[in-house]
């Protein structure tokens, strides 16, 4: 009998005690369906020749965002009490929302814009990686976006 990795006993952990949680990364610039399926695509301006275009509105170019979906033990820190770590004190009332480093792309965790969770919008201001003796899990550090310091 093989003792199971530390890893996977806190995927184990992640999965039965955790939530979905949505990612929202910066997405990538493509052409609009209508106005490329016609061939209404201005080389020197970089517009569609429709302006009345319904979809891009004679952009031509979309900007779409990418959403990614994964499971993660949410907490919430308390307001009325100092958060002291090894990295120094944190604000009160951030979340700390912790994933399976395999849960997300090194580019991804680079382009997040916020995450989407307990049915709140949080901006993400530090990363933090764990685990030793490799690396197996990200926390992210995050405020509420109507929150101010």
């Amino acid at each position: 009998m093989e003792f199971p990795t530390t890893k996977t006993i806190k995927d184990a952990i992640r999965d039965a005690i955790g939530q979905q949680v949505t990612f929202i990364c910066e997405g990538t610039y493509e052409a609009c369906p209508t106005c490329s399926g016609l061939g209404y695509y201005d080389e020197i301006n970089q517009t569609s020749l429709d302006s009345t275009c319904t979809v891009c509105s004679g952009a031509y170019w979309l900007f779409t965002d990418s959403k990614v979906t994964a499971v993660a033990h949410v907490r919430w820190s308390r307001m009325d009490e100092p958060n002291r770590e090894m990295s120094g004190k944190t604000t009160d009332g951030e979340c700390y929302i912790t994933v399976s480093v395999d849960s997300l792309t090194p580019t991804q965790v680079n382009t997040i814009k916020e995450i989407q969770a307990d049915s709140r919008r949080l901006n993400v201001y530090r990363t933090v990686y764990k685990g030793v003796p490799t690396r197996d899990r990200i926390t992210f550090v995050a405020k509420e976006f109507t929150k101010t310091a």
